[in-house]
């Protein structure tokens, strides 16, 4: 490693060149605490806004532009170490072989997300999705460089199935929003009745698509853009490069609105008027059944049932089929009616 003297106006401090990343070839100069980098313009440029609106600054007459040379070389805040791990992705000798730990993932997804390097952000959660992380650090490190929602949908799920709540550690990992967002859907998870028609404060009782449903809700998360079939060849989704895991359950789980999951009134009865299951009156207007459509249809009252059949949906996407429709009041009214004006009249 050779090395060379730069003085300033107390010291002198020797300035160096990275054994591994100072390049002939190369055209851009970097200089990270005492170490100068010299690496090819062209990644820069092509991958990063960031580092685009840096070099793209004109010099000023006679100048010379910035980055060109080891006196102009762009100065950066990170470690050397931590800045040789992000180069080593565009000079690879192993070309499409990524192998290293789950720490130095972390900091190629740093700085990928720091200097808005998308297509080198996306290599590095295909490749942590491949290792093992514990749910709880995933979730952390995936929120803190904004990776997209939709892999975080079974690690929400696994931590509001288990039966063990979060430990202070855990919270304090996660942040206060989303410690609290995970005990909501736990504490919604549980307020189902099981089977047998218990309920049991350790064990969600609702199935993996319903739980990935109301993760999906409680924390806003989109589903993923459709995939065509070319992305599709490469395991990709348009415009991002990845692979996202997709949920097979759009559907949000019965009497899980937006609001708070365990709420009634938001859940259940505002709800009410979408499944064509309102109380009282209304139900006699919604579903055509006044007294005066009771003497319409008192020849045909099977044709109304199937009606209501097909207009009742199934909130949880059961294979059971739709539930049985309710009979309306007005509609008994109606048909009670008629019968007694037939009487009269006979």
């Amino acid at each position: 490693m050779s090395t060379h003297h730069r003085s300033n106006s107390d010291t002198f401090r020797a300035l160096s060149r990275h054994d591994t990343y100072y390049l002939p070839g190369g055209d851009l100069f970097f200089l990270s605490e005492h170490i100068h980098f010299r690496v090819h313009r062209y990644f820069f440029e092509r991958e990063s806004p960031f580092f685009q609106r840096q070099l793209q600054v004109p010099a000023s007459p006679g100048a010379v532009p910035r980055g060109s040379t080891e006196g102009t070389a762009i100065i950066l805040e990170e470690h050397p170490d931590d800045f040789a791990k992000f180069l080593w992705v565009f000079y690879n000798p192993r070309y499409s072989l990524y192998t290293t730990s789950v720490d130095d993932w972390k900091v190629i997804l740093q700085l990928a997300h720091k200097w808005q390097f998308a297509e080198v952000k996306n290599l590095v959660v295909r490749e942590l999705e491949k290792l093992d992380m514990s749910d709880v650090d995933r979730i952390a490190t995936y929120q803190d460089h904004e990776v997209d929602k939709n892999y975080l949908i079974p690690r929400y799920a696994a931590l509001c199935e288990r039966e063990q709540p979060l430990t202070l550690e855990e919270g304090v990992q996660l942040g206060m929003a989303t410690t609290l967002m995970i005990a909501r859907a736990r504490e919604y998870a549980r307020s189902n009745p099981s089977a047998d028609g218990s309920r049991s404060p350790t064990t969600a009782g609702i199935r993996e698509e319903e739980m990935h449903s109301l993760v999906r809700l409680l924390f806003d998360i989109r589903p993923p853009v459709p995939v065509n079939k070319d992305d599709n060849a490469n395991g990709t989704t348009p415009g991002t490069g990845t692979g996202i895991p997709t949920d097979t359950s759009p559907t949000a789980p019965k009497g899980a609105s937006g609001g708070n999951p365990t709420d009634k009134t938001t859940g259940g009865q505002a709800n009410g008027h979408t499944n064509g299951k309102t109380d009282g009156p209304t139900d006699a207007v919604v579903n055509g059944a006044s007294g005066q459509d009771g003497e319409r249809n008192e020849g045909t009252p099977g044709e109304d049932e199937k009606k209501d059949s097909v207009n009742s949906p199934n909130p949880l996407g059961d294979d059971n089929g739709p539930s049985p429709p309710d009979t309306p009041s007005g509609a008994k009214a109606g048909r009670k009616t008629s019968s007694g004006r037939n009487k009269n009249r006979s």
